[in-house]
């Protein structure tokens, strides 16, 4: 993750080089360094996000197969007086929707949750330069 969010940072310091060194003091020797860190920073930006939501993929689907495994043992210990008051809509609609929250969180949540703020701390880096 740490790769990435780092690769992510090279595109806003290339425009940066090239404002000010490649255009304002025409450094034109520059152009094709900048060029070129650019697009390995964004071949590694791109590869290193596929394996992370790859990663947090697979971690989200055994995150899910143990909470549902976990739930079917639970609800097998139930005694049937349970059953016969609860409508089953509701009791798969909770077991099938306590596992999606889980899934959202470890899936896509875990992936996006430093970006603000490294986003940020990278704007301001920038900005005050």
């Amino acid at each position: 993750m740490l790769v990435n969010r780092l690769s992510g940072l090279v595109l806003p310091s290339t425009s940066k080089w090239l404002m000010d060194n490649v255009v304002a003091r025409q450094q034109w020797d520059l152009l094709p360094k900048l060029a070129l860190a650019a697009g390995v920073a964004t071949l590694v930006e791109a590869t290193t996000s596929f394996l992370l939501s790859q990663i947090l993929g697979v971690a989200a689907q055994r995150a899910i197969t143990d909470l549902r495994k976990d739930v079917e043992a639970h609800v097998m210990r139930l005694p049937v007086r349970y059953f016969d008051s609860t409508k089953s809509g509701v009791l798969i609609s909770r077991i099938m929707t306590d596992a999606e929250g889980i899934r959202n969180l470890v899936g896509t949540g875990l992936v996006q949750l430093p970006a603000p703020s490294s986003r940020a701390r990278s704007r301001s880096s920038f900005s005050s330069t």
